[in-house]
């Protein structure tokens, strides 16, 4: 699947394309947790600009970013098992709600799939 023009402009257009390596060895998004470095893969962002637009790409990289928040500036417990991942992903995701009532809509669109 070849990426979406409309999405690569709005990563430039936004300066995120530099900040974003992407990689097909994962099958949706994630961040190493500590240096903000964002891991994505093209096919599962592609798509989820296509179904949900930009702001559910927005929402993805805030989603990943609030990881690192969580880590360093938190100090919540390390994420080592999916199990760990799965429950960091929901509060992170009711954090997002409460702080910002523009991505409500979206995370039960997108949750599911992350």
């Amino acid at each position: 699947m070849k990426t979406n023009i409309k999405f690569k402009d709005f990563l430039k257009t936004n300066n995120a394309a530099e900040q974003i390596e992407w990689s097909y060895k994962i099958n949706t998004a994630c961040t190493d947790g500590h240096t903000g470095r964002i891991i994505m893969n093209p096919e599962f962002m592609t798509d989820i600009y296509e179904r949900v637009g930009e702001l559910g790409v927005q929402f993805i990289v805030l989603h990943e970013l609030m990881h690192n928040y969580y880590t360093n500036v938190k100090h919540a417990a390390p994420i080592r098992t999916p199990g760990d991942n799965v429950l960091s992903d929901k509060k992170i995701n009711k954090d997002i709600a409460f702080r910002w009532n523009e991505f409500k809509d979206i995370i039960p669109q997108i949750g599911a799939i992350l």
